[in-house]
């Protein structure tokens, strides 16, 4: 007695779920790279909204600024400020300390946080010492700034207009 395959839903099923896959691979497996495109053959709306305005938006740009080294005697607590140029907000900043002679620094930070802008509309890092040790120490903050996104700080902003 011969067998008669039947079509049945779990057949159906299985067959397309094998041609999806199959065809899945197929796709993943042609990928573009730059080779593949002629120079000056895409343009700016062929590109994705989200592309296009990732190529557009500036960059953040960094700056790292020190202080000038502040000296602070013995039993004396010292302060060193580190500012950003007009137009740039802190975005972290520290310090570094030494003893005068250059042997291992007697200064112990205290503090380490940016200035409010209230108190410095240039935006600033400061840097709390105390002198525990036996001589003078020095004391450089250093502040790393971007760009604004934003009002410049200290911009006062009309209220009920």
């Amino acid at each position: 007695m011969r067998r008669r395959p039947r079509l049945s839903y779990a057949n159906v099923v299985a067959s397309l779920a094998l041609f999806v896959a199959l065809g899945g691979s197929a796709v993943a497996a042609f990928v573009v790279t730059s080779d593949d495109i002629k120079d000056g053959t895409i343009r700016q709306r062929d590109l994705s909204p989200s592309v296009r305005s990732a190529s557009t938006r500036p960059k953040p740009r960094l700056v790292f600024r020190r202080s000038r080294f502040s000296t602070v005697r013995v039993g004396d607590t010292g302060q060193a400020l580190a500012y950003c140029p007009r137009g740039l907000v802190t975005t972290s900043g520290g310090a570094t300390t030494q003893a005068v002679s250059g042997e291992a620094s007697p200064l112990v930070i205290t503090g380490s946080q940016p200035a409010p802008p209230e108190e410095d509309p240039r935006w600033a890092w400061v840097v709390d010492v105390r002198n525990t040790g036996t001589e003078r120490g020095k004391v450089e903050a250093f502040v790393i700034c971007q760009r604004a996104r934003g009002p410049e700080p200290g911009t006062r902003f009309p209220v009920g207009e």
